[in-house]
């Protein structure tokens, strides 16, 4: 009787050994989200290190023109793509997704030219607009179909690679565009000694540098798909997919125009009613409150959304890892957001200097709502990878009646700066609470609708390699 094959023996152990390197390794969720949220963090790093000197050397006015103007960009971005390239990360191939970012860089490149005849033809409306005799708008809005162009391309194959798993590369780019900004304006501001009145368009020209650098970085790590998207466009065939999508497309962008408009109302109303000086202070409130969020939830959010969209597209339940996102995010951020409100008053004026202590009080009450954006950012796809599309729509249309609401009366002069700050706060605490808790209840009736009851019996999704 003959004994054990050694090339059988010699095969099971090497596959037991396998099995037990891949028990030992961290879940790939958490895996994936640490290598893409490096990048965040390596960035915020940056940008938190640099700003008490850059900040020093630009007024709070410029500081808030050039917030108030990047925000006028991208929120005409918004317009003109519809945030198609959200579809890139939930479609369920990638052929398809490759199509979209094709029909999405043809759209931008037609917008840029669209909007560079506009500002042609508007060229001598720019002295009616209230912010003129702050700074030329003409100025600052020159620049702008060329960084609309180069954020669109930047932001569609950051997408991409997060799709195809290219969590490395997208860290990386990242940490570069933060790189670049910080570097830029600081040299600029040390080289050119009396760039008064010009820090706005300074800071504005190095963030489209940093933007395209970035692009670059996503361009090499992409370089074979972006090889056959210029040989072989197949325009027609990529308008035609992104037709088929034209339902889903047409939620998305009502819901991305609302949710960009919302990013640049509360900015606008503070440029608008208080001054450009109460702007930059807005502004610097929310760059600052928002580092632990960029760096924890969007990581977070880009990988569980790619988890959520493989999930529910092989049939599997997802309610599960909407419930457990949302309980982990709140456990996880309670403590950061509470030292950011009660530390701010203190640390901001010695940090940053006197002109930037009225600041301190805008951090503060602004932490308070960004802790349940934190909660809520990770599961907020919910809605768009189940189908459900007037759950898109919802929660930024409250946001945005919020924003306009407490708008009005600041410009009608009902209320003062912080009055304005503690309205609108308490309106979308209480917006982001509802939308947490109805995210996971859509996701759990969506379970429920294909026989599978969500939270008992799923299957843990940190084990799962088919969702990779």
């Amino acid at each position: 009787m003959s004994g054990p094959n050694p090339a059988t023996v010699r095969r099971k152990s090497q596959s037991s050994l396998r099995e037990r390197i891949a028990r030992s390794r961290l879940p790939s969720a958490i895996r994936d989200a640490g290598t893409l949220g490096s990048g965040a963090l390596l960035s915020q790093a940056i940008l938190f290190l640099a700003a008490p000197l850059f900040l020093r050397l630009y007024e709070p006015a410029d500081f808030g023109l050039y917030s108030f103007t990047y925000s006028t960009i991208a929120l005409i971005a918004t317009i003109v793509t519809w945030k198609t390239e959200r579809l890139i990360v939930v479609v369920q191939a990638k052929a398809t997704a490759i199509r979209l970012m094709v029909a999405l860089l043809l759209i931008a490149l037609g917008g840029t030219l669209v909007l560079f005849v506009l500002l042609l033809l508007t060229e001598r409306l720019a002295g009616m607009l209230p912010i003129q005799s702050a700074l030329d708008l003409r100025r600052l809005m020159w620049p702008a179909p060329v960084s609309m162009l180069v954020l669109v391309a930047m932001t569609a194959t950051r997408l991409y690679s997060i799709r195809v798993a290219k969590f490395r590369d997208a860290a990386v780019a990242q940490a570069i565009r933060a790189v670049v900004f910080v570097a830029g304006i600081i040299g600029t501001a040390v080289i050119w000694q009396g760039m008064h009145g010009h820090g706005a368009i300074v800071m504005l020209s190095w963030q489209i540098a940093a933007d395209a650098c970035a692009l670059a970085v996503q361009l090499r790590a992409n370089r074979r798909v972006m090889r056959l998207m210029v040989l072989r466009p197949r325009v027609r065939q990529s308008l035609v997919i992104l037709a088929r999508h034209k339902k889903t497309v047409s939620a998305l962008a009502l819901s991305e125009l609302i949710r960009s408009a919302n990013q640049q109302l509360p900015l606008a109303t503070v440029t608008l009613a208080f001054g450009a000086v109460p702007a930059g202070w807005y502004s610097l409130a929310t760059a600052f409150v928002s580092a632990p969020g960029s760096v924890v939830a969007l990581a977070v959010g880009d990988v569980v959304n790619q988890r959520l969209s493989r999930l529910h597209a092989g049939g599997r339940p997802i309610a599960h890892l909407v419930l457990r996102t949302v309980i982990g995010m709140a456990a996880v951020g309670l403590v950061p957001f509470a030292a950011i409100s009660l530390l701010a008053p203190a640390l901001l004026p010695v940090l940053l200097g006197h002109k930037w202590s009225d600041a301190s009080r805008t951090v503060s009450i602004i932490a308070i709502a960004s802790y349940l954006w934190f909660v809520t950012e990770p599961a907020t796809n919910v809605p768009l990878i189940i189908g459900a599309k007037r759950y898109i729509i919802l929660w930024h249309a409250l946001r945005m009646a919020n924003w306009i609401s407490f708008g009005i009366a600041a410009l009608a002069g009902l209320t003062t700066y912080t009055g304005w700050l503690w309205l609108t706060v308490a309106g979308s605490s209480l917006i982001y609470a509802l939308e947490s808790a109805l995210g996971f209840f859509i996701a759990r009736s969506a379970d429920r609708r294909r026989g599978q009851p969500g939270v008992s019996g799923a299957v843990p999704v940190a084990v799962d390699a088919s969702v990779r």
